[in-house]
């Protein structure tokens, strides 16, 4: 059964003093709430950077566009940091994809959500590869962050 309860994001002293009142309603009525820290998702800027780096090669490939480009990115250098770091993912798709056609690992890419389930620190490792990866190809792309 999924846990079901009250999900927190806390950016503020004011947010903390809500949780803090909330816990405490709960506590009151002989509820225990569990506190589970989350990592936090991709940043907007990643996601401009990886779309960005998208527009990019597919602009210097000849025969790429950027839903191709996206595609491969996501299959060659996305698959491999979540099934390094989630290991119900990689069970579930070492059974359901691994075997399949790489024509039908890509048409896939196209409905798979792989670079939206990126943490911070995963979609900098994701940006950073294809940085690297497409640069020994020859492909001229600038990291802003440089």
């Amino acid at each position: 059964m999924k846990p079901t309860g009250q999900r927190w994001r806390l950016k503020d002293e004011h947010q903390l003093n809500a949780l803090n009142e909330w816990v405490r309603a709960q506590w009151e009525n002989r509820v225990y709430p569990t506190l589970q820290m989350m990592k936090q998702d991709r940043t907007h800027a990643q996601n401009t950077m990886i779309f960005a780096l998208y527009g990019d090669i597919a602009r210097q490939s000849e025969d790429r566009s950027v839903l191709d480009v996206r595609r491969e990115c996501k299959l060659h250098y996305g698959v491999p940091i979540l099934r390094a770091s989630d290991p119900v993912f990689c069970e579930w798709y070492d059974k359901s994809i691994k075997g399949l056609n790489y024509e039908d690992k890509l048409l896939l890419m196209t409905y798979m959500d792989i670079t939206s389930l990126f943490t911070v620190e995963q979609g900098t490792e994701y940006i950073n590869t294809i940085l690297s990866e497409y640069g020994k190809k020859g492909f001229s792309l600038v990291d802003p962050r440089a």
